[in-house]
């Protein structure tokens, strides 16, 4: 029987993020599998707990974490009722939000220490799938990553873009599902500017020697078609894609999530392709 406990660290800046931890408590010799959400995301967005316990059923101590800046707080986890902390996210303090978490669950003291084995694994979905690549290529302790939906790079802004941004100092994204409109500083651009070689996601994988997987859908609407495939080429040997013909950029699920709610055959295909890369390869 699955259970799922939560619990809270410091993040970038000291902020705190909330984590929680789906296993099941009667396996030992346990994976760790560690989920990164999106862009405009949250760990528990969706249909994101069934792929928790989906994972844990079938023997993996399942890991998901809200970034520290991604806008919500520890007591609106499911809202981005902290929009300043949205505007002042960057690619490192998601870099390093990660390395806290794996930090916390590959502790000596961790409360489910005596579960796990020594192998971890990492998978990340769209702008989270970019940072879980970059981890894998500078984290020796990872042994597996999969990116879901991933960019193949960061920083690709266009230059009307990078004007605006520039001389206003910020830039506004809207969240389609509820209409919020979040800012971004330029802030994320110097960062960017400022940490190209750490956050360049073709050196990260090019040097990689752990299995990758990328899996992308062929009506993938945020994420430019053949992104799974330039992340292949960054190092064939090692990387594996797979293309879901049809699937948009969450596989067909959505936000509100009916629990117990049938998958739609998109999601169950990204499952069961991960599933058997993790075990197998």
């Amino acid at each position: 029987m699955t259970e799922q406990h939560a619990y809270r660290i410091s993040g970038s800046d000291n902020r705190p993020m909330l984590l929680d931890v789906t296993l099941d408590p009667s396996v030992k010799n346990q994976p760790l599998l560690l989920f990164i959400h999106g862009f405009k995301g949250f760990k528990d967005w969706g249909i994101f707990n069934d792929y928790a316990r989906y994972f844990a059923a079938q023997g993996y101590c399942f890991v998901k974490f809200n970034f520290s800046h991604n806008g919500t707080t520890p007591e609106t986890a499911l809202d981005f009722s902290d929009p300043e902390a949205f505007a002042q996210n960057t690619f490192t303090k998601e870099l390093y939000d990660v390395q806290q978490v794996i930090d916390y669950v590959l502790a000596p003291d961790f409360a489910w220490k005596e579960n796990l084995s020594r192998e971890l694994f990492i998978i990340g979905h769209s702008r989270g799938g970019g940072i879980a690549l970059l981890t894998a290529g500078h984290d020796t302790r990872v042994n597996k990553a999969v990116g879901w939906a991933s960019v193949a790079q960061f920083g690709n802004w266009k230059n009307s873009t990078l004007e605006h941004w520039r001389h206003d100092g910020v830039i506004w994204v809207e969240n389609t599902r509820t209409k919020q409109r979040l800012p971004m500083n330029f802030s994320l651009y110097e960062d960017w500017l400022a940490n190209a070689d750490k956050l360049d996601i073709h050196e990260a994988i090019k040097n990689v020697k752990i299995p990758v997987l990328v899996i992308q859908g062929t009506n993938d609407e945020a994420i430019p078609e053949g992104a799974a495939t330039t992340v292949r080429n960054y190092n064939p040997k090692w990387v594996t894609k797979h293309i879901i013909a049809g699937a948009n950029h969450v596989f067909g699920a959505k936000h509100p999530w009916d629990e117990g709610a049938e998958w739609p055959p998109h999601v169950q295909e990204l499952l069961n392709v991960t599933a058997e890369f993790l075990k197998n390869r």
